[in-house]
Protein backbone atom coordinates (compact mmCIF):
# COMPACT_ATOMS: atom_id res chain seq x y z
CA UNK A 1 0.00 0.00 0.00
CA UNK A 2 1.53 3.48 -1.12
CA UNK A 3 -0.06 6.01 1.08
CA UNK A 4 1.20 3.28 4.32
CA UNK A 5 4.83 3.56 2.86
CA UNK A 6 4.67 6.80 2.69
CA UNK A 7 3.28 7.16 5.96
CA UNK A 8 6.52 5.00 7.12
CA UNK A 9 8.27 7.09 5.82
CA UNK A 10 7.58 10.60 6.98
CA UNK A 11 6.50 9.46 10.21
CA UNK A 12 2.81 10.90 10.15
CA UNK A 13 1.28 8.10 11.83
CA UNK A 14 -2.60 8.21 11.99
CA UNK A 15 -3.57 10.45 15.43
CA UNK A 16 -4.88 7.99 18.38
CA UNK A 17 -3.82 4.92 16.75
CA UNK A 18 -2.79 2.29 19.87
CA UNK A 19 -0.99 -0.39 17.75
CA UNK A 20 1.20 -0.45 14.80
CA UNK A 21 1.82 -3.34 12.40
CA UNK A 22 5.33 -4.07 11.29
CA UNK A 23 6.68 -6.64 8.15
CA UNK A 24 9.73 -9.17 9.27
CA UNK A 25 11.20 -11.15 6.57
CA UNK A 26 12.86 -14.47 7.83
CA UNK A 27 15.12 -16.84 6.19
CA UNK A 28 13.11 -19.69 5.67
CA UNK A 29 9.07 -20.46 5.76
CA UNK A 30 9.92 -22.80 8.27
CA UNK A 31 10.89 -20.21 10.50
CA UNK A 32 7.65 -18.46 10.56
CA UNK A 33 5.55 -20.92 13.17
CA UNK A 34 8.57 -20.82 15.34
CA UNK A 35 9.10 -17.33 15.33
CA UNK A 36 4.78 -17.09 15.64
CA UNK A 37 4.54 -19.33 19.04
CA UNK A 38 7.77 -17.46 20.62
CA UNK A 39 5.94 -13.85 20.61
CA UNK A 40 2.44 -14.33 20.17
CA UNK A 41 1.19 -12.61 23.54
CA UNK A 42 3.98 -11.48 24.55
CA UNK A 43 3.29 -8.80 27.08
CA UNK A 44 5.41 -5.70 25.95
CA UNK A 45 3.58 -3.43 28.88
CA UNK A 46 0.32 -3.28 30.92
CA UNK A 47 -1.68 -2.11 27.82
CA UNK A 48 -0.04 -3.99 24.77
CA UNK A 49 0.26 -7.47 24.02
CA UNK A 50 2.44 -8.69 21.10
CA UNK A 51 -0.07 -10.95 18.24
CA UNK A 52 2.52 -12.33 15.69
CA UNK A 53 0.62 -14.04 12.31
CA UNK A 54 2.12 -14.96 8.62
CA UNK A 55 1.32 -13.83 5.55
CA UNK A 56 -0.67 -15.09 2.62
CA UNK A 57 -1.08 -18.72 3.09
CA UNK A 58 0.86 -18.61 6.25
CA UNK A 59 -1.28 -16.29 8.10
CA UNK A 60 -3.57 -18.44 10.81
CA UNK A 61 -5.35 -15.79 12.43
CA UNK A 62 -7.95 -15.18 9.54
CA UNK A 63 -10.02 -18.03 10.82
CA UNK A 64 -10.88 -18.51 14.38
CA UNK A 65 -11.76 -22.01 16.39
CA UNK A 66 -15.69 -21.18 16.72
CA UNK A 67 -15.71 -23.16 19.92
CA UNK A 68 -13.23 -20.73 21.60
CA UNK A 69 -14.19 -17.77 20.16
CA UNK A 70 -17.12 -14.98 20.64
CA UNK A 71 -18.67 -12.10 18.31
CA UNK A 72 -18.35 -8.25 20.03
CA UNK A 73 -20.52 -6.02 18.21
CA UNK A 74 -22.12 -2.50 18.95
CA UNK A 75 -18.00 -1.14 19.25
CA UNK A 76 -17.19 2.25 18.86
CA UNK A 77 -14.63 3.32 16.11
CA UNK A 78 -11.41 4.02 18.25
CA UNK A 79 -11.38 0.36 20.22
CA UNK A 80 -8.26 -1.60 20.55
CA UNK A 81 -7.28 -4.82 21.52
CA UNK A 82 -6.42 -4.07 24.89
CA UNK A 83 -9.95 -2.88 25.51
CA UNK A 84 -11.84 -6.27 24.12
CA UNK A 85 -9.24 -7.83 26.49
CA UNK A 86 -9.77 -5.88 29.23
CA UNK A 87 -13.65 -6.15 29.02
CA UNK A 88 -13.19 -9.93 28.52
CA UNK A 89 -11.28 -10.06 31.68
CA UNK A 90 -13.60 -11.66 33.96
CA UNK A 91 -14.63 -14.72 31.59
CA UNK A 92 -11.11 -15.97 31.04
CA UNK A 93 -7.57 -15.52 29.47
CA UNK A 94 -7.83 -14.13 25.65
CA UNK A 95 -4.82 -15.23 22.87
CA UNK A 96 -6.24 -13.54 19.98
CA UNK A 97 -8.15 -11.06 19.28
CA UNK A 98 -9.34 -9.78 15.72
CA UNK A 99 -10.92 -6.14 14.87
CA UNK A 100 -12.42 -5.75 12.06
CA UNK A 101 -11.46 -2.22 10.31
CA UNK A 102 -12.71 -0.09 7.36
CA UNK A 103 -9.26 -0.54 4.99
CA UNK A 104 -8.95 3.23 4.24
CA UNK A 105 -9.79 4.92 8.09
CA UNK A 106 -8.52 2.12 9.76
CA UNK A 107 -11.38 2.54 12.44
CA UNK A 108 -13.28 -0.38 13.33
CA UNK A 109 -16.35 -1.31 11.45
CA UNK A 110 -17.99 -2.31 15.08
CA UNK A 111 -17.01 -5.78 15.49
CA UNK A 112 -14.76 -8.17 16.52
CA UNK A 113 -13.76 -11.41 17.16
CA UNK A 114 -12.23 -12.85 20.52
CA UNK A 115 -10.55 -16.37 21.14
CA UNK A 116 -10.32 -17.75 24.40
CA UNK A 117 -7.33 -19.56 25.91
CA UNK A 118 -9.35 -22.26 26.93
CA UNK A 119 -12.90 -23.17 25.53
CA UNK A 120 -14.97 -23.18 28.61
CA UNK A 121 -14.20 -18.89 28.90
CA UNK A 122 -17.00 -18.86 25.96
CA UNK A 123 -19.94 -19.80 28.46
CA UNK A 124 -18.71 -17.43 30.79
CA UNK A 125 -17.88 -14.60 28.18
CA UNK A 126 -21.83 -15.01 27.55
CA UNK A 127 -22.77 -14.62 31.14
CA UNK A 128 -21.02 -11.57 31.51
CA UNK A 129 -23.70 -8.55 31.59
CA UNK A 130 -23.18 -4.53 31.47
CA UNK A 131 -20.45 -4.62 29.68
CA UNK A 132 -19.02 -1.47 27.94
CA UNK A 133 -15.92 0.05 25.87
CA UNK A 134 -15.34 3.44 26.30
CA UNK A 135 -18.77 4.30 27.86
CA UNK A 136 -20.84 2.65 24.89
CA UNK A 137 -23.00 -0.63 25.78
CA UNK A 138 -21.65 -3.65 23.55
CA UNK A 139 -23.12 -7.37 22.90
CA UNK A 140 -21.25 -10.53 23.25
CA UNK A 141 -22.72 -13.46 21.36
CA UNK A 142 -21.54 -16.66 19.50
CA UNK A 143 -19.96 -16.86 16.52
CA UNK A 144 -22.13 -18.85 13.58
CA UNK A 145 -19.85 -19.70 11.43
CA UNK A 146 -16.18 -19.97 11.15
CA UNK A 147 -15.63 -20.11 7.00
CA UNK A 148 -15.91 -17.44 5.24
CA UNK A 149 -13.70 -13.88 5.16
CA UNK A 150 -14.08 -11.20 7.25
CA UNK A 151 -17.43 -10.69 7.96
CA UNK A 152 -17.61 -14.73 8.78
CA UNK A 153 -19.16 -15.31 12.19
CA UNK A 154 -20.62 -12.34 12.20
CA UNK A 155 -24.49 -12.70 13.65
CA UNK A 156 -27.29 -11.32 10.81
CA UNK A 157 -27.28 -7.10 11.75
CA UNK A 158 -30.65 -6.41 13.97
CA UNK A 159 -32.80 -2.84 13.62
CA UNK A 160 -31.27 -1.04 16.89
CA UNK A 161 -34.71 -0.97 18.57
CA UNK A 162 -34.44 -4.89 18.64
CA UNK A 163 -30.73 -5.26 19.28
CA UNK A 164 -31.35 -2.69 22.64
CA UNK A 165 -34.72 -5.15 23.61
CA UNK A 166 -32.48 -8.00 23.44
CA UNK A 167 -29.78 -6.66 26.07
CA UNK A 168 -32.25 -5.56 28.37
CA UNK A 169 -33.67 -8.70 28.87
CA UNK A 170 -30.26 -10.14 28.95
CA UNK A 171 -29.35 -7.68 31.90
CA UNK A 172 -33.08 -7.99 33.41
CA UNK A 173 -32.13 -12.50 33.12
CA UNK A 174 -28.95 -11.93 35.04
CA UNK A 175 -30.01 -9.15 37.54
CA UNK A 176 -33.53 -11.92 38.54
CA UNK A 177 -30.49 -14.92 38.91
CA UNK A 178 -28.40 -12.68 40.97
CA UNK A 179 -31.48 -11.76 43.31
CA UNK A 180 -32.16 -15.38 44.05
CA UNK A 181 -28.73 -16.48 44.55
CA UNK A 182 -28.45 -13.54 47.10
CA UNK A 183 -31.99 -14.54 48.65
CA UNK A 184 -30.93 -18.16 48.30
CA UNK A 185 -27.79 -17.18 50.72
CA UNK A 186 -29.63 -15.64 53.33
CA UNK A 187 -31.65 -18.09 53.50
CA UNK A 188 -28.61 -20.76 54.57
CA UNK A 189 -27.43 -18.06 56.69
CA UNK A 190 -30.95 -18.04 58.89
CA UNK A 191 -31.05 -21.40 58.64
CA UNK A 192 -27.86 -22.04 60.06
CA UNK A 193 -26.11 -23.80 56.74
CA UNK A 194 -22.92 -23.22 55.33
CA UNK A 195 -22.70 -21.17 52.05
CA UNK A 196 -18.75 -21.21 51.59
CA UNK A 197 -17.94 -23.45 49.03
CA UNK A 198 -14.74 -24.75 51.04
CA UNK A 199 -15.75 -28.28 52.36
CA UNK A 200 -15.83 -28.82 55.97
CA UNK A 201 -12.65 -30.38 57.03
CA UNK A 202 -12.58 -34.29 57.13
CA UNK A 203 -13.06 -36.01 61.07
CA UNK A 204 -10.27 -38.52 61.17
CA UNK A 205 -12.03 -41.33 62.86
CA UNK A 206 -9.92 -43.77 65.18
CA UNK A 207 -10.78 -47.19 64.72
CA UNK A 208 -10.25 -49.57 67.66
CA UNK A 209 -9.79 -53.38 67.36
CA UNK A 210 -10.08 -56.06 69.82
CA UNK A 211 -9.13 -59.82 69.61
CA UNK A 212 -11.97 -62.07 70.27
CA UNK A 213 -11.29 -64.71 72.69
Amino acid sequence: NKMRKAGLILKAFADGADSKNAYVVVNSPEDVPVIVKAITNLEVDAEHILRADGVGESAVLKKFDRKRSVFLGSLPRRVTESDIRWVLWDAGEVDAVRIVRDKKTQDCKGFAFARFKERKSVKAALNLWDLRIHGKYIRVTKVEDEEGGNDAGRPKKLKPEVEKRIMLKQQQRQRAKAKKQREFVEQAKAAGLRTSKKKAPKVKRKVLATAGR
